[in-house]
């Protein structure tokens, strides 16, 4: 494997292009009162517009999941069908940037605008959310776990009030969001992730994981050449991060055999994360008789660079049959 020069950084500090794709026409533009709108940079903080999609989905923005004493409000975007006659499984989307940067309804040319991706999904028999957690200037690990357990509990709390079928819970994160799915995959019940936020007689146990090209053994890769200065800030070493932290941030060192299924995706041409650390977690699960897919992805670079429409349109094909087999979802496509 050639050695990460300037790979790393430049990954994890990268927003993640991959989006949902769910095939078919374009949802249509969102629209309030009947009237098309765009969604403003940033959203007040106490507004939590309701924004009307096709087919029936509501799109609601900023709603507070968790309030960490010192730190910013927590947000969510929830993407749900109102009138569900029957309880859904809700998917929770996990940004990419190195725990550096990054939000959640991001999108780019080739995937489109996120809420109508995350919408377009909703359609298809499922409750969405596109999550903000706290990046590594404000607070270190594991606060960004701590942030997406508190959310799992949110939605467990919340689940009548979105039709959401608290039994089935996924997440789904590309790079550093990646790291944070695989992490809150495998720590069901590990009290020492849990953190200070609401909701703490609800669980924050998942039962599926979607893990997009993720770092995922830092003492692997701080060991390579190369600036490493995204994992350090994260992590909260000055230098050298101790032994113990690394230890206690590895998502390989709490894999049970009770863990949830994942599907495990990584491009072939990764020069900025390698491949390798997928495959290790994906040899950790098979170790421990998880159930656990790795996909390939033939010339993919890392954010799913080089691929054309229809190759991404594959990838995402797989994670949405993924998810209905998994959660049983039979929704028309």
């Amino acid at each position: 494997m050639k050695p990460i020069v300037h790979a790393l950084l430049t990954a994890l500090i990268a927003i993640t292009v991959g989006g949902l794709w769910l095939g078919g026409a374009r949802a249509q533009s969102p629209s309030v009162n009947g009237m098309p709108v765009g969604l403003p940079a940033a959203l007040p903080s106490s507004a939590q517009p309701k924004v009307d999609y096709d087919g029936g989905i509501v799109g609601r923005f900023d709603v507070t999941y968790s309030t960490v004493p010192g730190y910013r409000p927590l947000k969510l975007n929830i993407f749900y069908t109102p009138n569900a006659t029957a309880p859904r499984p809700a998917v929770i989307w996990l940004h990419g940037g190195g725990w550096l940067a990054g939000e959640p309804l991001a999108g780019t040319a080739l995937t489109g605008d996120r809420d109508r991706l995350l919408a377009r999904m909703a359609r298809h028999g499922y409750v969405m959310v596109g999550l903000t957690y706290r990046l590594s200037g404000e607070a270190r690990f594991p606060a960004a776990v701590e942030d997406v357990k508190a959310a799992v509990r949110w939605l467990r709390a919340n689940a009548a009030s979105y039709h959401i079928d608290p039994r089935r819970i996924a997440v789904w994160g590309a790079s550093a969001g990646g790291y944070l799915a695989a992490l809150t995959g495998v720590t069901c019940g590990v009290a020492d992730l849990e953190g200070q936020g609401a909701n703490a007689g609800q669980s924050s146990c998942v039962q599926a994981v979607i893990d997009w090209f993720a770092p995922i053994d830092f003492q692997v890769l701080l060991a390579q050449p190369g600036p490493n200065d995204a994992v350090k800030r994260f992590l909260g070493c000055e230098d050298q991060c101790p032994a113990a932290l690394l230890q206690r941030s590895n998502p390989l060192n709490y894999i049970k055999a009770d863990a949830p299924p994942f599907l495990i995706m990584h491009g072939d041409a990764d020069v900025l994360v390698p491949m390798e650390q997928s495959r290790l977690l994906w040899q950790g699960l098979k170790a421990r008789g998880v159930a656990a897919r790795l996909e390939t992805v033939p010339g993919a670079n890392h954010e799913w660079g080089g691929l054309s429409k229809p190759q991404l349109d594959r990838v995402y094909a797989t994670v949405q049959d993924f998810l209905d087999e998994t959660f049983a979802v039979k929704a028309p496509r």
